[in-house]
């Protein structure tokens, strides 16, 4: 298969989708205490167990998680961790480099996000570093990964993109009571 840009494919394939997690996540002043907080509830139903999916299939090394740094603005603000959503999607490698390229494209979205939240609130979540010659990295080995699938990789890879943002929609939508 030769897909010589995988990340342009999957962003193409999947901007409905993501559109539709950015309304969802609309509904959240962030520079509100209760809706920040409701915001952050709804990143920790989604954001650990597609985590640990990614790192129990062995995913791609040069990432960093951010399920502990969620976990600890949510103990700053007083909460306990909500239950996670179920994610239901195979170890197929195809939708790991899937699930990872939302989960690395929703770092850079996290700095843009982090400017919102006030001084004074918790933001290691939001404010993770993203670091460009990890993100060029990625995209370098997902480009590899598609390129050495087979003739569905793509279809495959739409697919656990599309699970990872059907599951931050979700939760965005269960916090928000929408």
């Amino acid at each position: 298969m030769s897909l010589s840009n995988a990340r342009f494919s999957l962003r193409d394939a999947t901007a409905p989708l993501h559109e539709r997690v950015d309304q969802a996540f609309a509904a959240f002043d962030l520079s509100d205490a209760g809706d920040y907080a409701r915001f952050l509830a709804a990143h920790a139903r989604a954001l650990p167990p597609l985590e640990r999916l990614v790192t129990a299939e062995g995913g791609w090394g040069g990432w960093a998680p951010r399920a502990e740094a969620l976990m600890a603005d949510l103990a700053d603000i007083g909460l306990k961790p909500p239950a996670p959503l179920p994610v239901e999607i195979g170890p197929d490698p195809a939708h790991l480099w899937a699930v990872q390229y939302v989960l690395e494209g929703a770092k850079l979205g996290g700095q843009v996000l982090a400017q919102r939240v006030p001084d004074g609130f918790p933001r290691r979540y939001l404010a993770a570093p993203f670091q460009p010659e990890l993100w060029r990295r990625f995209q370098t080995e997902l480009n590899s990964a598609a390129s050495a699938g087979d003739e569905g990789w793509l279809d495959a890879a739409i697919v656990g993109a599309r699970v990872a943002f059907d599951l931050f929609e979700t939760a965005a939508r269960v916090e928000s009571g929408t």
